[in-house]
């Protein structure tokens, strides 16, 4: 996907525009563009999220990116710097260590400097017996060690959800009552991922 010009640009908003008011079903956008080699056209997409923000207040943007691709980084903290971006959801999974605890944390080290730790989000892969994905019990000690440094992470997803489904919900109900805030020093909450849709996320998030 790329928006060579503004026409483009425009021409994607009113399509979002367009379905709001057929269906109301969007709350906000995952930029899930990171393929191949292709460049994101960040002037237009940072216009286009802050157009939508405009048009529909508390709107997220959001992003799933490549957790060791610098391009991806640049990406998002323009985005942020912009207002443009809520959070960004770097992915391990699928990938040489991705599913390794001590990379992991280290490279969040990475994100949260570039980004802000309210805009960082983590993505896990959980499919046991699958190479580059985490056990269970991997990806609870990994989000533990990483609240235990970040208290103020974003949140977290799993993909997929099928997959925990299948799983009898080993990632909702194990790591899900770990990502909790405190609201006005009394009220703590949380929410699970319900579905991941090829534009939009619903992570755990604060």
């Amino acid at each position: 996907m790329s928006f060579p010009n503004r026409t483009k640009s425009q021409t994607f908003v009113n399509s979002i525009v367009s379905l709001q008011e057929k269906i109301g079903a969007f709350n906000g956008l995952d930029w899930n563009t990171f393929e191949a080699e292709q460049a994101s056209d960040t002037d237009e997409m940072i216009w286009i999220s802050l157009e939508l923000k405009r048009r529909y207040p508390g709107f997220l943007i959001t992003a799933p990116p490549a957790a060791w691709n610098k391009r991806d980084l640049a990406f998002c903290q323009a985005m942020v710097l912009a207002g443009a971006m809520d959070y960004a959801a770097p992915q391990y999974y699928s990938g040489p260590n991705l599913a390794n605890q001590s990379y992991i944390v280290k490279n969040i080290d990475q994100w949260v400097s570039v980004l802000g730790v309210s805009h960082v989000v983590v993505g896990f892969g959980v499919d046991p017996g699958v190479r580059n994905y985490m056990t269970i019990d991997q990806a609870v000690a990994t989000w533990k060690e990483l609240r235990n440094k970040y208290p103020d992470l974003r949140g977290v997803f799993d993909w997929q959800i099928h997959k925990d489904e299948a799983f009898g919900w080993s990632f909702a109900n194990n790591v899900g009552p770990l990502v909790t805030v405190t609201v006005n020093d009394y009220q703590s909450f949380f929410s699970f991922i319900l579905s991941f849709l090829s534009f939009l996320f619903s992570p755990f998030f604060l």
